[in-house]
């Protein structure tokens, strides 16, 4: 990778997460020479979750139509549901994900963009 490419290291804002100012990484940072800098991403943003992009509803979509009486028929179900989703689903969906994270690291872990 060319070293003077800017590298955006996304992160959620759980507590275990370091703060985007933080000394250690800082100095980490200016040691290796490379430009790095921590975003957040937006707190309970449903847009990074690649679940709510469209795979729980297509998922869900084929399990409802089996009746199940207990959780591992559930799960069975589900499962299958997930292995019969055609692949340029999933491959959109992740698509649909990689470009909401590009939009959240433009608006600097902001989540007030437009596709």
């Amino acid at each position: 990778m060319d070293e003077s490419v800017k590298i955006d290291v996304q992160q959620d804002n759980a507590t275990p997460h370091i703060p985007t100012d933080d000394w250690r990484f800082l100095e980490a940072v200016e040691q290796c020479g490379r430009s790095i800098e921590l975003v957040f991403q937006p707190p309970n943003s449903p847009d990074l979750n690649v679940l709510d992009l469209g795979l729980f509803t297509e998922i869900q979509s084929r399990q409802e139509q089996h009746l199940t009486r207990d959780f591992d028929e559930l799960m069975a179900v589900v499962e299958a549901a997930y292995w019969e989703l055609p692949p340029p689903t999933i491959n959109a969906t992740i698509l649909r994900l990689q470009t909401t994270m590009n939009k959240c690291i433009e608006e600097k872990g902001g989540n007030d963009f437009k596709f």
